[in-house]
């Protein structure tokens, strides 16, 4: 098979809850940050139309450019970073219970024809966490 970049981000919503709390409690620094009823911007800090409808963190987990699946395959990076929000699933049950949502978002890029399987296990774990996970193909 062909092999293949991606990038992995954390992000989470709520309706109406600051998710600054949400930096400490996973120990990283957010990459994108906004409160429900704020003014919207672009990630360079170019004005949008209307406010936030609601709260939103995002950290990257992946470099820049990504990571090629020649040196470690998406499913086991993943596996990885589950295992890692593994001790913080407390804070993401309370977080869902109360309207919110958490997603692990994975941007697919590959010249050629390429496969990625989600193993049940790694589904599973995911479950377990409370994240989804959301994959974007850029071809």
């Amino acid at each position: 098979m062909h092999r293949y970049r991606y990038k992995v981000s954390f992000r989470i919503w709520h309706p109406i809850r600051d998710l600054s709390g949400a930096t400490k409690a996973f120990g990283l620094k957010p990459a994108r940050l906004a409160k429900v009823g704020e003014k919207r911007e672009t990630p360079k800090g170019l004005s949008l139309p209307g406010t936030w409808n609601e709260s939103y963190w995002l950290t990257k987990l992946t470099p820049e450019k990504g990571i090629w699946s020649n040196r470690i395959g998406l499913e086991n990076y993943l596996l990885k970073v589950i295992k890692r929000l593994m001790p913080k699933r407390a804070y993401i049950s309370r977080l869902r219970a109360s309207g919110g949502r958490a997603e692990l978002f994975v941007g697919l890029f590959g010249g050629r024809n390429f496969g990625v399987q989600l193993h049940p296990d790694l589904l599973a774990a995911a479950s377990r966490v409370g994240v989804s996970l959301s994959l974007d193909i850029y071809p």
